[in-house]
């Protein structure tokens, strides 16, 4: 298969050169769509092993490092990794948002576990509208319209660009709302 190719092709990279740092998310990402996923953290963490011994950055390994940790529901590892990034690496914009994003995304299928997760990001850094926008979506699948449109409205504020979305979001809240009533 193409996949057993791919990753072994890989193994011989890594023996010819175990300090290239660029390919571990690489390999880390073939592992984690295989559902490999300690492997997958256990590559990336060794990526971000060498960079930090080296005093170097890159952004890619440590929010691929904070994706994985997500993804495994390993929040407080996730939220340690961020917290570093935004406290060494950040700029006065606070974290990356395309970054973020995947990170965010993450969380979709998680429902309410994600919630204090996010939560905790959004306090970390509340100018990334993907944040505000899944605690919308998240709140509102628990029943919770207020919070639902606090954050709908809050990831307004930082995007105008989704006036449109957020507005049919809203209206969608309210529509449920009446047909409870």
């Amino acid at each position: 298969s193409v996949l057993v190719k791919a990753f072994e092709q890989y193994q011989l990279a890594f023996q010819f050169a175990p300090n290239y740092v660029s390919l571990y998310p690489i390999v880390a990402n073939l592992y984690a769509q295989t559902g490999n996923m300690s492997e997958a953290i256990r590559l990336i963490e060794q990526a971000a092993g060498l960079l930090v011994g080296a005093g170097e950055y890159d952004a890619r390994i440590f929010y691929s490092q904070a994706l994985f940790y997500t993804a495994a529901k390993r929040y407080d590892d996730t939220l340690a990794v961020l917290k570093e990034v935004d406290a060494k690496y950040s700029s006065e914009n606070g974290l990356d948002a395309e970054m973020m994003n995947n990170i965010i995304l993450a969380t979709r299928t998680q429902g309410a576990d994600a919630i204090p997760f996010l939560e905790k990001v959004y306090a970390m850094d509340n100018n990334i509208s993907a944040t505000a926008l899944m605690l919308a979506q998240l709140y509102a699948a628990e029943g919770n319209k207020n919070k639902a449109r606090f954050y709908a409205n809050e990831a307004l504020k930082t995007d105008p660009s989704i006036t449109e979305k957020v507005q049919a979001f809203l209206n969608a809240l309210d529509k449920q709302q009446d047909s409870a009533l």
